[in-house]
């Protein structure tokens, strides 16, 4: 080791020099104190003899000097004296040696000494070694780390917490535990600092708002240590994505849990609206215009059209269901959307759409109950007037880049109000089904939006500062190439009679005589069964006799029965041209999403009216 002697007398330089030498310590000499200071500042001496007195600054101040560096504490000081009084002695430790050796030397003491001032070198550098080791993993460690004294001030933080809170070093090393966290919190900061002295250790789980005034989720294990005057060491993990990622899956359980209540009763509701409807539009067909009770009529439809978008909403929440999509340019359909919803209001619509934007694969209707949710809040949020700011753009993803997204392109937007805002407390809850601020509210509006953005693939989240507004940010799939629906690509057909053979399959008898008489009204042929079975043997029977059906329209789902799904199947088997429409209540099954996969040549969705059934019938027919 490289080893410095501070000696004025050169006998003594050369007996210690020598007796170094032989224990193989590489020697530089200082016959002052100056000069012992200069070469320190140089380079560093583990070990360092020096005698008391020196011309000069004296040994003693030396000393002090050391230990008054940052590597002070890093070095072994052993002071030559002959002056072996007490007194003395007690001088030399109290200025920072860590052993003496008396004058004259005696060469055997001198090298027992040595040997205990090696070892304890040894032990220093080690220790040193270790701590510094310490410090690289608390640096580069990708956990916050805090040292704490017994009033919760921070004594010491790592750049990892630095990272994760946004507050510099020096900013952390100047506050308290209880400026860092939540309000509720820093209030049993004192008992709860008792707790952990009495138990040594604990682990919890807490909030800590950060330089932005965001709160970040953190996993704290915390222990005590009984040093000189109690010390706390803390270790923080970000578990912010991972509570998000905990409360998704609880608020998807949520919905689908609704789901199952709901796809149920909008698939019962649609076969009552069915007939309600219908029932309506042939009682009308047969009025003259100036019949006084079409007013009553007109009334009744229009709240019968209200009840079929209730029974939507229901739908957005069923499980398994799937948006009736289409490619659609979103930015224009946002924008006509937010004016029309807005061109009263005394609010300021300002819209950013990129150029080139790529198109998305919505289903329109239910995209525009999303946009409606949300400017309605904002509108609300902001009664005296105020500024909503839109904007689209598209968006490349890497693998859950965002909350767990598959890679791929993306259309992005975001509705921005300058309203009142949304506090941090109730934020994590505005999407729960039946959480409400509104004393008219059914706390449905927002769930509905996160379910049908779910449900398209994407992703909604809200930014929010009380006093300053919010931001709900939407990310949508790009549009693949897609072909639009056999509904969208004919133009709708000539109400002709004559119409031809049609085979009915539904399990509700209203629904089968009501929809008979429609047919009949347009000049069809009407056959009807209760289910497939009963279905799949009419249709074998006409094709044998030479009389075959037109068109089949078949309910997609018989409780007690076959359904729509099994009985098309069997029926292509015999006749790969069969004309089969689909038509359930269910509007968000998979199966009315993509009719075409499971052998449909067309769909229609309950409730509907005559007219919209002979349209779907004779676009099939021209196929």
């Amino acid at each position: 080791m490289k080893t410095m002697i501070v000696e004025d007398d050169a006998a003594s330089r050369l007996i210690i020099s020598r007796v170094l030498a032989e224990r193989g310590h590489e020697v530089v000499s200082c016959k002052t104190a100056e000069l012992a200071i200069e070469a320190c500042l140089r380079e560093r001496f583990p070990l360092m003899v020096l005698d008391l007195h020196l011309p000069g600054l004296d040994g003693l101040e030396f000393c002090r000097w050391v230990r008054s560096q940052s590597w002070g504490d890093q070095c072994f000081i052993l002071v030559g004296t002959a002056r072996n009084q007490a007194d003395d002695l007690q001088a030399v430790l109290a200025a920072g040696a860590n052993d003496y050796v008396a004058k004259p030397f005696d060469i055997r003491l001198l090298k027992i000494r040595l040997a205990i001032a090696e070892r304890q070198v040894k032990e220093i550098t080690s220790r040193r070694q270790a701590q510094e080791l310490n410090r690289t993993i608390l640096r580069t460690t990708m956990d916050g780390f805090w040292l704490l004294d017994l009033e919760g001030k921070i004594l010491e933080v790592n750049d990892s917490y630095c990272r994760m809170s946004g507050f510099s070093r020096e900013e952390l090393l100047s506050k308290n535990l209880r400026e860092m966290l939540v309000p509720d919190r820093a209030a049993m900061v004192t008992e709860e600092l008792r707790r952990i002295i009495a138990a040594g250790a604990e682990s919890f789980e807490t909030r800590h708002r950060c330089k932005d005034g965001r709160l970040i989720d953190l996993d704290v294990s915390i222990n005590y240590m009984r040093l000189e005057e109690g010390r706390f060491f803390a270790f923080f993990r970000d578990i912010t994505e991972r509570k998000k990622l905990a409360e998704e899956k609880i608020k998807t359980g949520k919905l689908e849990s609704i789901g199952l209540l709901a796809g149920g009763i909008a698939h019962e509701f649609n076969n009552a609206l069915t007939v309600i409807m219908g029932n309506i539009s042939l009682v009308q067909s047969d009025l003259l215009q100036s019949h006084p009770s079409l007013d009553f009529l007109t009334s009744a439809q229009s709240a019968a059209l209200k009840a079929t978008d209730l029974a939507r909403q229901l739908l957005t929440f069923a499980k398994g269901g799937e948006p009736i999509k289409k490619a659609v340019s979103i930015g224009e359909f946002l924008e006509q959307t937010v004016r029309s919803l807005l061109h009263a209001s005394r609010i300021e619509v300002q819209i950013n759409i990129q150029t080139a934007l790529w198109l998305t694969e919505i289903d329109p209707a239910q995209i525009c109950q999303v946009i409606e949710n949300l400017v309605r809040n904002a509108q609300e949020s902001m009664p005296n007037g105020g500024v909503l700011q839109v904007g689209v753009q598209n968006s490349s993803l890497e693998d859950n880049q965002l909350y767990n997204l598959p890679a791929g392109k993306y259309v992005r937007f975001s509705i921005l109000d300058t309203g009142c805002g949304i506090s941090a407390e109730i934020l994590p809850k505005i999407f729960d089904p039946y959480f409400t601020t509104k004393e008219a509210g059914n706390g449905l509006g927002l769930a509905i939006c996160y379910s049908v953005i779910k449900k398209h693939g994407g992703w909604i989240s809200v930014e929010s500062q009380v006093g300053f507004g919010s931001s709900f940010t939407v990310y949508l799939p790009a549009a693949k190439q897609v072909s639009p629906p056999i509904e969208e690509q004919l133009g709708l057909p000539e109400i002709e009679s004559n119409n031809g053979r049609v085979l009915l399959m539904d399990d509700d008898p209203a629904i089968r005589e009501l929809t008979s008489i429609m047919l009949v009204r347009f000049g069809y042929e009407v056959a009807v069964s209760r289910d497939g079975q009963e279905a799949l043997k009419i249709y074998s029977d006409a094709q044998d006799a030479g009389n075959p059906f037109n068109a089949v329209v078949m309910d997609l789902t018989v409780p007690e029965g076959l359904g729509g799904k099994w009985a098309v199947q069997e029926i292509l088997k015999n006749d790969s041209d069969a004309r089969v429409i689909v038509c359930s209540g269910y509007s968000n099954d998979p199966v009315m999403a993509n009719f075409n996969a499971y052998g449909f040549r067309a769909r229609i969705h309950k409730p509907f009216t005559g007219d919209d059934l002979h349209r779907v019938i004779a676009q099939v027919r021209r196929q």
